[in-house]
């Protein structure tokens, strides 16, 4: 009898802990789930002073001293090392896309 009890006791307090943690969790759900992470209909305008010229930019990635080209794919061996590769981030080498989009809203 005095066995029921305390697992009994211990069952009941095991389900208080999951009916809490469930009803902590549910607040963060539908914050999660409610509203937009995207504004659909409005603009970026200037960052840091600057206006925006294009959505963004294609950076020249090289491996070795090869340059890949960014519209086809490429085979990489398994054994390259994240060393291997290396990018060119100047303004003069990258490319616009969507040189059009002036306020980034398109």
């Amino acid at each position: 009898m005095d066995r029921n009890r305390q697992v009994n006791k211990v069952v009941h307090f095991l389900l208080t802990l999951l009916i809490m943690f469930a009803v902590s969790i549910a607040p963060a759900q539908a914050l999660l789930k409610g509203g937009t992470w995207q504004e659909l209909n409005s603009v970026t305008g200037a960052v840091n002073g600057t206006a925006p010229l294009a959505d963004g930019a294609i950076i020249p990635l090289y491996q070795g001293s090869t340059l890949l080209d960014p519209s086809k794919t490429h085979d990489i061996e398994f054994s390259a090392m994240p060393r291997d590769f290396s990018a060119d981030a100047t303004s003069t080498s990258m490319r616009a896309v969507n040189s059009t989009d002036t306020e980034g809203d398109l």
